[in-house]
């Protein structure tokens, strides 16, 4: 397991947070977002049906998930009206009302640079514009370009990994998603039941920049948007147990998917599969 970082810990700023001036159309967007919860009942309750009935079938995700059906499909189908509310008002003059939204509890050392690997998430379009208030970095990897460039997609004005990697050294934070599996050369481990090989761009960018790594997933709470911390491996565990880093932080994934399934994209997009 990996060493929690404490000395000197403070709690990264929130970006965005609306002044007095800015309150009102923070006000609404959060009057919209409650809109969407209740919009989100009948949807559910639809679905739920339909599964009673035969027509519609989960998977082992859901099956095994420690939520009820009908609150896991409420949780789902608010996840999915809140991202497309806030994917359209991040196009507008009212961007800085929808990234104060999102509240980081992630704690790192002052000054430091930090790998924040979150699991794919709904929220993913929302993180980029508040990492961009915050000067972060973030790595999206997936699909086609973690097999031919070995997990490494860099948006965001950092386009090779050594960017990366010098961002970190002076301090920067840097965003990965740390769920991504490739056909070879990968972790070997077990996620959700299955075999597969965990992509180690995590572990290895904390480690090539001597900084920790920081598991972590985006979460709804109300119609808040929680950065909420997982496991932090030590910069100098990581440097020599980067395999086992990577299947602890895959098993806290798990665990937390299992707990609210609706955080990770492939259940969000297909529940019937997860």
């Amino acid at each position: 397991m990996g060493t929690t970082l404490h000395a000197d810990a403070v709690n990264l700023a929130v970006a965005g947070r609306p002044n007095s001036a800015k309150y009102a159309p923070y006000l609404l967007l959060v009057l919209l977002v409650d809109l969407c919860r209740i919009l989100s009942l009948p949807f559910a309750l639809g679905q739920l049906f339909a599964a009673r009935i035969g027509i519609l079938r989960f998977g082992s995700s859901i099956a095994n998930s420690v939520r009820n059906p009908r609150s896991f499909l409420v949780d789902v189908w608010a996840n999915r009206f809140v991202r497309e509310l806030l994917a359209g008002v991040l196009r507008t003059p009212l961007r800085s009302a929808a990234v104060a939204l999102v509240s980081n509890e992630v704690c790192v050392l002052a000054n430091a640079g930090c790998v924040i690997a979150v699991c794919h998430s709904p929220w993913l379009r929302l993180l980029d514009a508040w990492c961009g208030n915050l000067d972060y970095a973030i790595t999206l990897a997936g699909g086609r370009w973690a097999w031919q460039a070995n997990g490494v997609n860099v948006a965001g004005g950092f386009r090779r990994v050594r960017y990366l990697v010098r961002h970190l050294k002076s301090g920067g934070r840097v965003i990965v998603i740390g769920d991504v599996f490739v056909r070879a050369g990968g972790c070997r481990t077990t996620f959700l039941g299955v075999g597969r090989q965990a992509s180690p761009l995590p572990a290895r960018l904390a480690a090539a920049a001597g900084v920790p790594l920081q598991a972590a997933v985006a979460v709804r709470r109300g119609h808040r948007i929680a950065i909420e911390p997982g496991p932090l491996f030590a910069a100098g565990y990581i440097r020599t147990e980067k395999a086992a880093a990577m299947r602890t932080l895959l098993v806290w994934y798990e665990w937390r998917i299992l707990q609210r399934p609706a955080l990770w994209s492939r259940i969000f997009k297909q529940p019937h599969e997860g």
